[in-house]
């Protein structure tokens, strides 16, 4: 019985051979890696937009705070300068709590976990 079914496939290996089989995944996963690309982007210039908003916004909210300063005495470089290391810290905070938080997701999906367990 396993002797007619290996004929069987050769000939329909012989008859059809793999390269239209080859040829779609090699399409779909290109196709597939361009979407990905695609939506990195997107989602990086939002996220580029969303962090200039935020330190437009904050800025603005702040003009009255940064007056104050000058009124008080600070130079324009020293309160430059404290903007710029508030800034600083904001983001290096906001890049250590996103990476902790995407660090577990990205873990389990390249160990093949799912919620399923």
């Amino acid at each position: 019985m396993s002797c007619d079914w290996a004929v069987e496939l050769h000939g329909v290996r012989k008859r059809y051979g793999r390269a239209d089989h080859t040829t779609a995944q090699s399409l779909d996963r290109e196709l597939n890696a361009w979407a990905n690309t695609v939506m990195a982007a997107v989602l990086g210039g939002f996220a580029a937009v969303v962090a200039v908003n935020a330190l437009v916004m904050t800025g603005l909210d702040r003009r009255g705070e940064l007056g104050t300063l000058r009124l008080l005495g600070s130079t324009r470089r020293q309160v430059l300068r404290m903007v710029r290391w508030e800034a600083l810290l904001v983001a290096a905070a906001i890049l250590i709590v996103g990476t902790a938080a995407a660090t577990l997701p990205v873990r389990a999906a390249l160990r093949g976990e799912t919620l399923d367990r």
